[in-house]
């Protein structure tokens, strides 16, 4: 409850520092803060349910062109690979329509920047239709990318559940090869009931 107390704190005060600037914050979207916010500053397509009930149904909205299913409180993601020719263009264009800014889909995406990266170096042409052995490679990664709309993450870091924090730690691991940098972020906390 503290949270959500403080959730709304924050909400109310960036609509006060937004209002100074003469900029009307509003069309709010959110899993647990909207009981809160006048249903007028509501997002349009939430703004005639009735959220007291628990059989509201909140759909998967996008912000800043990261999905976000408000239901389930967890990042989602889309992958539409068209057809495109087995060139070096084709591999590139669905490569590039992947928006993955906060990096979760980074494993599954590097795996095709790797195949592109190796039709780079070994000299293949923007329209030159690829080698039977990287096109096998590229078949496979482009199921693996079909499968992206499986992958949800959780929004929430922090367990709902835990109560104050005593501790709260950030550890980083990162490490490079010939093939790609991966740097892994993890926050530990431990709340006074340890």
């Amino acid at each position: 409850m503290l949270i959500l107390y403080e959730a709304v704190a924050v909400v109310k005060k960036a609509v006060e520092i937004c209002a100074r600037g003469s900029v009307r914050l509003h069309k709010f979207l959110s899993n647990n803060v909207l009981t809160a916010i006048p249903n007028s500053e509501h997002a349009d397509a939430i703004k005639d349910l009735d959220l007291q009930s628990n059989s509201v149904t909140l759909q998967v909205e996008r912000a800043l062109g990261v999905h976000c299913c408000l239901q389930n409180d967890e990042f989602k993601f889309t992958a539409k690979m068209k057809e495109q020719p087995l060139t070096r263009r084709g591999v590139l264009s669905n490569i590039a329509s992947i928006f993955d800014p906060l990096g979760f889909l980074s494993p599954v995406v590097l795996v095709g920047k790797n195949i592109l990266q190796s039709m780079c170096r070994n000299g293949a042409q923007w329209d030159e239709p690829l080698e039977p052995d990287v096109e096998r490679q590229w078949s496979t990664c482009k199921d693996d990318l079909s499968q992206i709309h499986t992958i949800a993450v959780p929004r929430c870091i922090i367990p709902a559940h835990l109560g104050p924090l005593k501790v709260t730690e950030l550890h980083h691991f990162s490490d490079a090869s010939n093939v790609g940098i991966g740097q892994c972020s993890y926050l530990r906390v431990v709340d006074t009931h340890d």
